[in-house]
């Protein structure tokens, strides 16, 4: 009995810090984020194309890279061995990109500066980007809402 509870009391905290779960820490330029009470990051942009950067900083910027890309509800590709010491498609250029725009790591090495570009929002519904940075214990996740281009309303005088 008197062994178990010094095993206990030798644990300190340090040895269970990776075993929950730790924010990122990134600097944004282009783009405003806001975090919700679910600790989401979020910003809302116009229709227009739209540029900006993420760089990770901290004591975890080596895993501040993208792991996830979701778009409209539509996973995009994404690696079967993701959860790896480096980013996923790393030597890449663009590393991802489709329709909605793409994403460059202008680092090799961390901490990773990330460039996302994306496109015109051609359509009149809003279009609605997940991205998850890191994995496992170490993440944060980003939603962008892209508004709808909004079609320009016919003059009663016109018809």
């Amino acid at each position: 009995m008197l062994l178990c509870m010094l095993s206990l009391a030798s644990c300190n905290k340090t040895e269970f810090e990776y075993e929950r779960f730790h924010s990122l820490e990134f600097n944004t330029q282009g783009i405003s984020l806001q975090k919700n009470d679910q600790g989401i990051y979020w910003a809302e942009i116009p229709f227009s194309e739209c540029d900006f950067t993420i760089t990770g900083k901290g004591r975890f910027s080596n895993v501040t890279y993208i792991t996830e890309i979701i778009v409209d509800s539509v996973p995009q590709e994404r690696p079967a061995d993701f959860e790896k010491d480096e980013p996923p498609f790393l030597d890449s250029n663009p590393a991802l990109s489709g329709e909605w725009g793409d994403i460059v790591y202008e680092t090799k090495q961390p901490p990773y500066k990330i460039k996302f570009r994306l496109s015109e929002n051609t359509k009149e519904q809003q279009r609605i980007f997940h991205f998850q940075l890191g994995y496992g214990y170490w993440y944060d996740r980003i939603h962008i809402i892209q508004k709808g281009k909004v079609k320009p309303k016919k003059s009663p005088l016109l018809n």
